[in-house]
């Protein structure tokens, strides 16, 4: 609470000299508006200006801006997942847990359970980020998003047959998203099935140049081919979209 009135009292100061000092009752209630204005643009701001860190890839800026934030304006689910996205993508697990864990308990929607799935996939609890999925399809049954996590969960679980039939759906609604295209890529390599493999990678980066993920899956398809032209030309793609916003999901705070 002090936090909070310090800076609503700097911010009237900051306004001008006059509203400061005058003792007339408009101004002070112009001044009173004016300071709600300004917070709310702060907040607004200060929420883009982590968004903007996590794409860049300033993960400890962005984990530090949201912890100023709820420090100042108290825990919100916005500033919680924000946090907990920077710190997967930082590799510290069990903060991002934290914090993704409470935004679930805060807001139980499709968005914060496809994010606490997402933080337990990236670190290896794929059975976890499984089950984090089905609660988010009872949620939104046939969600195509949804639908394509469960695929990445799958795959990495070794499950070809349940990834396989996940694929087929996703692709009917999503005929021609890159991350569908890139799931397909995983898979046909799995299988050793490469030239398929390398078709559904190329694919990918024809529905979404900026899909980094795509070039990933292209260079290991490459490496297996033993095509080195096309393995160096994928790593030279993937390493100059470090830190690229690409297409898929940019309007929804989940991780990718």
């Amino acid at each position: 609470m002090k936090n909070c009135l310090k800076t609503a009292l700097m911010l009237i100061c900051a306004i001008g000299a006059v509203a400061c000092s005058s003792s007339k009752k408009e101004p002070e209630a112009a001044t009173a508006q004016q300071v709600t204005e300004t917070q709310e643009a702060l907040e607004t701001n200060d929420y883009q200006t982590i968004v903007d860190m996590i794409y860049s890839a300033n993960y400890k800026g962005a984990i530090q801006l949201a912890t100023e934030v709820m420090d100042r304006d108290g825990k919100s689910v916005d500033a919680l997942t924000l946090r907990g996205i920077a710190n997967a993508k930082m590799g510290m697990p069990y903060p991002a847990y934290a914090d993704l864990l409470e935004a679930v308990k805060m807001d139980r929607n499709v968005d914060t359970l496809i994010n606490l799935g997402n933080a337990l996939r990236m670190n290896g609890l794929c059975d976890r980020s499984l089950d984090a999925y089905k609660q988010a399809l009872a949620l939104s049954p046939n969600n195509p998003e949804i639908l394509i996590n469960m695929t990445n969960a799958y795959i990495c679980l070794d499950d070809t047959d349940n990834a396989n039939t996940l694929i087929q759906m996703t692709l009917a609604d999503f005929p021609g998203d890159a991350v569908s295209y890139t799931n397909v890529a995983i898979m046909k390599h799995i299988l050793e099935q490469h030239d398929e493999a390398r078709r559904a990678a190329e694919m990918a980066i024809a529905a979404d140049p900026y899909y980094r993920p795509a070039y990933q899956a292209l260079y290991r398809i490459c490496i297996s081919q033993k095509d080195s032209a096309c393995r160096q030309e994928a790593e030279r793609q993937h390493n100059m979209l470090r830190g690229q916003i690409f297409r898929t999901n940019t309007t929804k705070r989940t991780i990718k």
